[in-house]
This record gives structure tokens, C-alpha cells and sequence, in this order.
């Protein structure tokens, strides 16, 4: 509306998209909402030509702002309809087009998968794609209509001793490297400030540092020769040469930062996806006392649907034992490599930074960083691979983030966590073998209405 009340104009250039079928409709470009386009090529699909563009069509009309506005949604149903495509494929009679498909066929296919929820997400991914079609005959649209149960879930909660155990070499191992970088930290900070004798043992380690938390790398000889070496004088001042001696001091490995992910877990029931989306979280001093400080900590969770993707919490770190504490630690373990990441990609805002013992990490940075797994010799947040890994090395049967989440928002915190009510009881507590049998003994142990 203008200032007066009237219908503002309307533009006068028409908008324009990009298309989403290019390539002959046979290649599916989906760009998101940050602009980034994954693209899909249905000439590798191994069905017959028809079919092929049958599908890109019906993928493509999901590639949309209101339907799919992040890459994992078109991920979600790009290889269930590789899966489909390659039955299909090996059939005596291949289909060739959608109009073709019968309801035996579909069935033939529903009772191939496993009865797993990797099995359930093909078979419903499938579905919902397939009968977006008009064409499909009446038999096949009626089997593809019939309900299919979601298999039981198989995943439980840790059992208290083995959660404990997890959670507390979490926390020694992140405790580690914070002590560690916050003590270079100050050792810095005093040598920029002039505190120790030029040429001494101490200043030539805050020089070292110094380089470090400019490059990322320790000084190091540039002749031909000694190329990557550092020098003797730094060398000695540093107490060595690995990594454990140089970057490391101001630097969170790989495996320190599954540590905190685990940590964070553990703190607020959050899951990997939402941990490894962190932005920095921005701190705002309590009115009320100058050593109070409340963190806006913004959380993205994209299965929650359109509209409903992003929340808010605030975290106050008022003391050791106050919810905003960890945040504040994350922040001080991660300072260096934050500074770092922003002078190799400004705008980047991811909280969880690592530094790679090898370079460099996939990427540009003049890509969209919110978009890469790292930057030069930094990476962001935790693969799962990395979470199997971590656990493996520790001791521990899997990784601790899915089992985790659930044994903290039904044993521990006991409400939902970024869920609805109902999806809390349903999918996680009543699913549970320790709620049940904590259930149970509440009940036995409560007296009968009579008192007797």
C-alpha cells in the first residue's frame, strides 16, 4: 500500500526465475533458499526415455519455493527414485512410462524393500511423487493409496551408566582443549600487550602463536630445502613441531569438536542436524549484573516444514552450573578459528570450527559458506562418519548423537525437544523400553485407590 492508502503499483518488469528443467527436461536444477542450485540428471536414471521425463517433471514441480526450499528435501527423494528406477530396470517387462505401471508392479515393489525406515522412506517418498501424476491408472493409484506401516523403531535409550561414561569423556576431552586454547590465548594476549623480553623463550613463543592465529600455520622456512620446517628458535620455544606443539594450540581438532556436539546434546536435547546448523550465538549483557550474559541462540531444524524452520532460545550464563556456561566455553575454544574462517570467507557465521591436520578442505571461499563443509584448512561442523569414529575411538558401541537425543528428552529432560507433544509420546517415549519400565515401577509402587 502507498502512504495515502492506495494499492501501491505493480512492478513493471516481469520476475523472472530460473528455470527448474533445462537440458531437454531431462536435467532438474533446484535452487534453494540461499540461492544455491543442486542439480539432478535423470539421464542416468536406467528406465526407458518417456518415464525418465515423466519423473523430472514431477521432480521439478516439487522444486519450488512453497514445496522443497532446501537440498535436503530433493536429496530425501533423489535416491529412493534411483532405487525405484533401478527395480523397474531389472523387470522381465520394464515400465515405460508412468500411465503403464500397474498396481502389481507397485506391490512387487513395496514387498522388495526392507522392513527397516530406510525401506519405509523409499516406498513413501516413491509414492507421494507418483501419484502427483494424473495419468496413473485407477488399479495402481488405488495400490499406491493403501496405508504403509512405519516399522517399529529399534533405536532405545542409553542405559544411565553408559550415557554417564559418554558424556564424561565428552566433557574431559572439550575441557582439554578449552584449557588449552584459552592458556595460549592469554599467553598471546600478553605477548601483544609487550609483557615479555624481546628474543626470550617466552616471546618467541608469543610470536609463534601470533603467526598461527594470523595463518593458521606455525612460521615456517621458505627455502627450497626447508621448505615447511619451522625454524629451531620457534621450534624450541613451541616444545615441537606436530601439530600437538602448533596449531593445535588455538585450534579445535576434528574429533574436539564432536566432543562439544556431544556436549550440546547432552545440555539441550539438541540432534546432529540442528548442532551442525549452529550459527555464532550473540551475546547480550543482563541490565541486572555485569557478569551475566544471555545468548540468542538460533535454531534451524527443516523437517518441521515450510514456515516453521527456525526458533529461538536464550541461554544465560550466570555461573558453572547455568545453561548459557557451555556456550560461552564453545565461543572462547573456537575464537581463533572463527577470526580465521571470516578472513578467508567473510559473512561466514558457523559456530562449530575445526582445524584439519591436511589442506585444504573442499570449498571456495568465495562460495556461499553456509553452503560448505570448510574453508582452506578449517571444516565445519561434525560428519556423521566423524560421530562413529569419535565414538569408536573412545570405546563406546555407536555414535552417541540419535540414541543420546532420545535418552535425553525422555529420561533426562522428559519433554519434547524441537518435536510436537504428540511425536514426543509416540515416536520417542512410548516407543521406549526404559519410560515403560520406569512406568511400570511407578505404578506397582503407587497405592491402590482403597489403601490397602
Amino acid at each position: 500500500m502507498s502512504r495515502r492508502g492506495h494499492a501501491a503499483p505493480l512492478p513493471t518488469t516481469a520476475v523472472r526465475r530460473p528455470p527448474v528443467l533445462v537440458s531437454d527436461g531431462l536435467v532438474v536444477e533446484h535452487r534453494d533458499g540461499a540461492g544455491a542450485v543442486a542439480v539432478y540428471d535423470f539421464r542416468a536414471l536406467p528406465v526407458e526415455d518417456a518415464l525418465r521425463r515423466s519423473l523430472a517433471r514431477l521432480f521439478a514441480a516439487r522444486c519450488v519455493p512453497s514445496r522443497w526450499t532446501s537440498h535436503h528435501s530433493s536429496k530425501h527423494f533423489w535416491g529412493p527414485l534411483q532405487a525405484f528406477t533401478a527395480y523397474l530396470a531389472a523387470l522381465d517387462a520394464p515400465v515405460a512410462d508412468i500411465d503403464q505401471l500397474t498396481a502389481g508392479t507397485w506391490k512387487q515393489w513395496r514387498l522388495s524393500r526392507a522392513n527397516t525406515m530406510f525401506g519405509y522412506r523409499q516406498i513413501v517418498t516413491v509414492r507421494g511423487l507418483l501419484l502427483d501424476d494424473p495419468r496413473l491408472n485407477a488399479a495402481a493409484r488405488e495400490a499406491l493409496s493403501q496405508r504403509v506401516l512405519a516399522p517399529k523403531a529399534k533405536e532405545t535409550s542409553f542405559e544411565s551408566a553408559e550415557f554417564d561414561a559418554i558424556v564424561s569423556t565428552a566433557r574431559r576431552m572439550f575441557r582439554t582443549a578449552h584449557l588449552r586454547i584459552t592458556d595460549n590465548a592469554h599467553h598471546l594476549a600478553q605477548w601483544q600487550s609487550g609483557a615479555f623480553t624481546r628474543g626470550s623463550g617466552a616471546w618467541l613463543l608469543g610470536e609463534a602463536l601470533d603467526c598461527v592465529a594470523r595463518t593458521g600455520e606455525a612460521p615456517h622456512d621458505t627455502r627450497i630445502r626447508q621448505r615447511g620446517r619451522v625454524p629451531a628458535r620457534y621450534a624450541k620455544a613451541l616444545g615441537g613441531e606436530s601439530s600437538e606443539h602448533t596449531w593445535q594450540r588455538l585450534f579445535m581438532t576434528r574429533m574436539e569438536t564432536v566432543a562439544l556436539g556431544v556436549l550440546l546434546m547432552a545440555e539441550h536435547g539438541w540432534n546432529l542436524s540442528v548442532i551442525n546448523r549452529l550459527k555464532v550465538p550473540q551475546a547480550t549483557p543482563d541490565a541486572g549484573s555485569d557478569s551475566t550474559r544471555i545468548y540468542r541462540v538460533e535454531l534451524e531444524k527443516h523437517k518441521r516444514g515450510t514456515g516453521r524452520y527456525f526458533e529461538t532460545r536464550n541461554l544465560t550464563d550466570d555461573g558453572a552450573a547455568s545453561p548459557g556456561r557451555l556456550i560461552t566455553q564453545a565461543l572462547e575454544a573456537t575464537v581463533f578459528a572463527r577470526a580465521a574462517v571470516h578472513t578467508l570467507a567473510p559473512g561466514t557465521d558457523r559456530f562449530l570450527i575445526w582445524r584439519s591436520a591436511r589442506a585444504p578442505l573442499d570449498g571456495n571461499p568465495q562460495d556461499d559458506p553456509s553452503k560448505k563443509s570448510g574453508v582452506g584448512v578449517f571444516g565445519f561442523g561434525i560428519y556423521g562418519c566423524t560421530a562413529h569414529r569419535w565414538a569408536t575411538q573412545q570405546g563406546f558401541s555407536a555414535s552417541p548423537f540419535r540414541r543420546g537425543r532420545r535418552t535425553v528428552n525422555t529420561l533426562h529432560r522428559r519433554e519434547p525437544g524441537q518435536n510436537s507433544q504428540a511425536t514426543h509420546d509416540h515416536v520417542y517415549a512410548l516407543t521406549d523400553p526404559q519410560v515403560r519400565q520406569a512406568a511400570c515401577m511407578s505404578t506397582a509402587c503407587s497405592p491402590s485407590p482403597c489403601g490397602s
